[in-house]
């Protein structure tokens, strides 16, 4: 079908601008075709998520990737729960996006309770992964001197 072949030939277009590194460039890109966020074809979504987070610029895809998965018409696709996964774990978690994580999954419909659960236990597991990485930057930036940068200690 057109739908199938235009969703073909933006892969495509994708995979050529990553690898002529104008990454930058393929969300504008493809939004141009499918005008939307909503109405980009899951595979378009699943590559853009995982280009965005290869190149650690997860945040592009924020609204994008928001906008997709809490659209209804997207909720009742085969792919919905696996994107919703790519999603929670290369963008929200990433950007430390708890509450939205869990809001997000808290709201969805198409999730058993055995699966949200299960989502809002990977969402707890980062958070504290987070504070602790947080807590130990915050504990080696007070050991530095901030005048010199160098460590204290022993010097009176």
């Amino acid at each position: 079908s057109f739908a199938e072949v235009k969703c073909s030939l933006c892969v495509v277009g994708i995979q050529a601008l990553a690898e002529m590194n104008r990454w930058r460039e393929v969300l504008s890109w493809v939004l141009q075709y499918y005008h939307a966020p909503e109405h980009l074809p899951p595979k378009v979504l699943e590559l853009c998520i995982l280009l965005y987070s290869k190149v650690r610029e997860p945040q592009v895809m924020l609204e994008v990737g928001g906008s997709w998965l809490r659209d209804r018409a997207n909720q009742s696709l085969p792919e919905y729960g696996s994107l919703l996964q790519l999603y929670l774990a290369h963008v929200l978690l990433p950007l430390g996006r708890f509450e939205g994580a869990e809001e997000l999954v808290r709201g969805c419909d198409v999730l058993d309770s055995q699966q949200q659960l299960a989502f809002l236990g990977t969402i707890c597991e980062s958070r504290c992964q987070w504070t602790q990485r947080e807590e130990t930057r915050a504990a080696a930036e007070e050991q530095q001197d901030p005048a010199t940068g160098t460590v204290l200690g022993g010097l009176s």
